[in-house]
């Protein structure tokens, strides 16, 4: 028969001396560990997924990530060159956006070059172009 004592966090039979021990007592406590430990590992996940060296618990694997020290040199010369690249893309849009004809293209059959672009021309949205000489 179940204990009367149980544990107090799962709740596992704690037989005292005068109380009698059935088998059914031990598989429902196991079903009840199985359960927790069940409901552990879908809390904590696959340990074997960490990218971590240590594997052995997450409280181990969360120090071994704080422990790292992060080169933030080589983040701040990404983060500048980065800028830097924005800052050229920006002069190269204002540029483009400035220039009335600002692509060029050639006539294969002629040799020909042209520069052309979109315009209003009479009230109407068109392409212009002219030969690049």
């Amino acid at each position: 028969m179940p204990s009367e004592n149980k544990t107090p966090n799962i709740g596992l039979n704690q037989w005292q001396g005068n109380e009698n021990v059935k088998r059914q007592d031990f598989v429902e406590d196991n079903l009840i560990i199985d359960e927790a430990l069940t409901q552990l590992e879908i809390k904590s996940g696959d340990l074997n997924l960490l990218t971590t060296e240590n594997k052995t618990s997450l409280v181990s694997a969360i120090n071994e990530v704080n422990s790292k020290e992060v080169d933030l040199t080589s983040v701040n010369e990404r983060i500048d060159e980065n800028v830097n690249q924005i800052g050229i893309l920006s002069d190269e849009l204002t540029t483009h956006k400035a220039e009335q004809m600002p692509h060029v293209f050639i006539d294969n059959t002629t040799e020909k070059t042209y520069r052309y672009g979109i315009a209003m021309q009479d009230g109407t949205l068109g392409i212009i172009y002219e030969e690049v000489v």
